[in-house]
């Protein structure tokens, strides 16, 4: 029950214990288990085990007459527990034996409630109250074997394993195969000395429980003792496979000077799976062309929600990490004014456990091999992933000359259509023959990655694992703890964002085919349009065509029809070749807003004596920059920026002062770059028919 003896510099005072003991019995008689765990913790402490003192280490010499060999039960059992409390009950407290007296005398309390209380009371360090009421209740039920094995584990760990070894003893017949009675006997024999003893019932344990932490700890201890240091450090290592006790990981840090003593620690078994036991959802690896909108969703989502997190955890880490240093400057102001007081320094600001938790924290296993190993396997799986690309992009290339090659023998120009026709079919076999394509090609990408994030996620969650431990034991306090716990899971979520996935790949010819629901294929590529008109109305024009209508304000026009002076140079310089316009796509139906600045106009005409009466034809050249922004039919912002148009532009048409109708041509260049489109150049008018690919 019972590990070690412990120093009794804050053990609490006789009304303490009472206040805490009429407490728990107005709650129903039971200690809370709750608070049992977390005393049991504080004080490094496991129900049912014993211990002996450090201090008594097994080379004590003792009269082994003293050590009775009488194995006790029954009556005997009861007259040697009254005659141990007989000369206990004189030495103790009044008040203490009446709050034990008290809880006896509870009509409701049975031996199993006494038990546990009488562990309560040894955790808060009232030992002589848990040694009289541990006895009384064997007294009670001397056939409550968990009671008896209790009672005997505290008298071991108070100093009186000779008066614990008969008791066990007599536990012994009935429990060959409980490894907690045959722990605390080995526990008891080891403190008196008798290490053959205590090793025949330690290994009898062990083979019960190989991992019993107690049990091998003090088996460790004895080796040790016995110059077997390969043995002992294997016995202190199997028992931190059971707990971890400062103990074991001191004993191995004085028995073993290799550097890579702790590394064992790093290569624990069964890590949890904390990938999905905090519910994370990995987005969908496109194996199909038509996933790509679906796994976007999924990696915004994924890569939205782990973001969230890290910002929430840098937060923590902030708040965590300001407390802790305000709790080390008061705790180095205490301990100054203690040095300056009394010359003496009780409090030190790192335990022994701290100390050695960042011994075990430098492993070299998780901070240099597992980091070398995430470089190695993310520069494979790159390195996987362009090769698969660029043979990707050398079979798109030979689909589009193969495609490219069957084309030529048809065109849109015949009367039946037919040339059109074959020009739709080869164009959506191109499409479908780039998709098969991209298909084989996201496959093996997904291949690839689901190796790669196989791995990625196992090395991540061993980092977690072992850093989010030690890191925590490593804090010098609690908020110092929480940070460097906080920190380890930040770096588990950076390790883990990393399983996203490719980029996805759009489909080829989703637009065309989305067009051709509504149009002709004869009108995609090339739409016959019966209007192209532009008319001049004082400071605006208005071109319309089949595809699009543009109304452009010429703002120029209004410094002319103002009064200069009333405006400044800079004002006048700006509004100087300024226009405003509004574009309607139809094909698109898509509406773009722009204002434009023309650097460079220039026009030529044709002169009126070449051209016939009313008649008048000429040639234009125009630079310009644009700011724009597009809204598409749902009302919803598509694109914006800003870009620079190169034009040329003939025309001819009916002279007239006020109004008139223009027939005319463009060409030209236009580059930019859009907050959706991204940057782009792009030829216009007849250089856009010239060089539009068909389907692509």
């Amino acid at each position: 029950m019972v590990q070690g003896q412990r120093k009794s510099a804050n053990k609490p005072d006789v009304k303490t214990i009472k206040n805490e003991i009429e407490k728990i019995l107005k709650q129903g008689g039971a200690p809370d288990q709750a608070k049992l765990e977390k005393l049991a913790k504080q004080y490094a402490i496991q129900q049912t085990v014993s211990e002996p003192k450090k201090e008594s280490l097994y080379k004590t010499k003792i009269n082994r007459t003293q050590v009775s060999r009488a194995s006790l039960t029954g009556k005997k059992l009861t007259g040697y527990i009254e005659k141990l409390l007989g000369r206990l009950e004189p030495k103790m407290d009044p008040e203490t034996v009446q709050i034990v007296n008290k809880i006896e005398q509870r009509s409701d309390t049975n031996s199993n409630i006494m038990s546990q209380l009488s562990y309560y009371l040894y955790l808060i360090e009232s030992e002589d109250a848990a040694l009289l009421l541990g006895g009384r209740t064997i007294l009670k039920d001397p056939l409550n074997d968990l009671a008896t094995n209790n009672f005997a584990a505290m008298l071991t760990s108070c100093g009186a394993a000779p008066q614990a070894i008969p008791i066990l003893r007599g536990l012994i017949p009935q429990n060959q195969k409980n490894a907690m009675v045959l722990n605390n006997l080995g526990q008891a024999f080891a403190s008196v000395g008798m290490r053959d003893s205590a090793m025949f019932y330690f290994n009898k344990c062990l083979m019960l429980e190989p991992k019993h932490a107690m049990a091998n700890k003090t088996a460790a201890k004895l080796s040790a003792d016995a110059g077997n240091k390969t043995q002992a450090i294997e016995q202190a290592k199997k028992s931190l496979e059971g707990e971890i006790t400062l103990e074991a990981l001191e004993l191995i840090d004085e028995l073993d000077s290799s550097p890579d003593k702790f590394e064992f620690l790093a290569h624990e078994k069964n890590i949890p799976d904390y990938f999905n036991l905090y519910k994370f959802k990995k987005p969908s690896l496109q194996r199909k062309h038509t996933d790509a909108e679906v796994v976007r969703a999924e990696q915004n989502a994924f890569l939205t929600e782990i973001d969230r997190m890290i910002e929430q955890l840098n937060i923590l880490i902030d708040e965590e990490t300001k407390i802790s240093l305000i709790k080390s400057q008061e705790r180095v102001q205490r301990t100054q004014a203690e040095a300056i007081e009394y010359g003496r320094i009780s409090d030190k600001l790192f335990s022994p456990m701290n100390e050695m938790a960042a011994k075990i924290y430098a492993s070299k296993y998780i901070n240099r091999d597992i980091f070398d190993e995430l470089q190695k396997i993310e520069k494979t799986y790159t390195s996987e992933i362009e090769y698969r690309r660029q043979s990707y992009a050398n079979d798109l290339n030979s689909i589009m000359v193969q495609y490219a090659e069957k084309k030529k023998a048809y065109n849109c120009d015949a009367m039946d259509g037919s040339g059109c026709k074959m020009l739709e079919k080869l164009t959506l076999e191109e499409c479908e023959a780039k998709n098969k394509r991209l298909d084989v090609f996201l496959d093996a990408c997904a291949t690839a990655a689901e190796r790669y994030e196989q791995r990625q996620l196992q090395l991540a969650r061993e980092r977690f694992f072992f850093h989010s431990k030690w890191g925590y034991m490593m804090g010098h306090d609690p908020h110092r703890a929480n940070a460097n716990h906080y920190h380890a899971a930040k770096d588990y979520l950076l390790s883990i964002r990393k399983v996203v996935g490719y980029a996805p790949e759009q489909p080829f010819c989703k637009q065309l085919k989305e067009l051709l629901k509504t149009y002709r294929f004869e009108d995609i590529i090339k739409p016959y349009c019966p209007i192209n008109n532009q008319f001049d109305i004082g400071a605006m024009s208005l071109k319309i065509n089949c595809t699009e209508s543009t109304l452009t304000i010429k703002l120029d026009h209004f410094i002319e029809a103002a009064e200069l002076g009333k405006l400044s140079k800079k004002a006048a310089f700006w509004l100087d070749g300024m226009k405003l316009q509004f574009k309607s796509d139809h094909v698109k139906r898509n509406t773009t807003i722009s204002v434009i600045k023309t650097w460079l106009e220039q026009s030529v005409e044709v002169p009126k004596m070449l051209t016939p009466i009313r008649w008048k034809a000429g040639a234009k050249v125009e630079v310009s920059t644009t700011a724009y922004i597009t809204i598409d039919g749902r009302g919803q912002i598509a694109d914006g920026g800003l870009k620079g148009t190169a034009m040329t532009t003939a025309w001819s048409g009916v002279d007239s002062d006020v109004t008139g109708a223009m027939n005319q041509i463009e060409a030209g260049v236009e580059m930019g770059l859009g907050f959706n489109s991204g940057a782009f150049v792009s030829p216009k008018g007849m250089l856009a028919e010239l060089f539009t690919g068909l389907g692509t």
